[in-house]
């Protein structure tokens, strides 16, 4: 059984600088109102197989769709992750990415990074060790 959480953070001191597609692209300040240093975490616990694929693809959209300077997918209590649901995390990385929004993902156990190499998401984001909260 997995648990998946978006919860708002700031973590921005910790993150390399980045546009998202609200951002006005001479001061790099958010046009929408929200803070240059807002950042979404999604939080992944326990064993992420198909049963969690429906929630996990509806966190990666919403947070991708807030386009917040950063999105940290947090796999560092996960002890597994199924390869559907590390080609859904793939896809929303390329598509943060195509939005100038920065998206990190801490190195997970063994079983959780094997998934990451196979599906390509570790070319598309390298490993982040340590991801600290403000």
């Amino acid at each position: 059984m997995s648990r998946v959480s978006l919860m708002h953070s700031r973590l921005a001191n910790e993150m390399p600088a980045g546009r998202s597609r609200y951002t006005d692209s001479a001061d790099r300040r958010p046009a929408s109102g929200a803070s240059s240093s807002d950042c979404l975490v999604i939080q992944i616990t326990g064993e992420l197989d198909v049963s969690g694929l429906t929630t996990f693809r509806n966190a990666l959209s919403v947070a991708v769709d807030a386009a917040p300077r950063a999105v940290v997918v947090d796999i560092r209590d996960a002890g597994f992750i199924s390869l559907r649901n590390a080609l859904v995390l793939a896809e929303a990385v390329r598509r943060a990415t195509s939005h100038g929004i920065g998206i990190h993902v801490p190195t997970g156990c063994r079983q959780v990074e094997r998934a990451l190499d196979v599906t390509g998401v570790r070319m598309l984001v390298p490993r982040d060790s340590v991801v600290s909260d403000n």
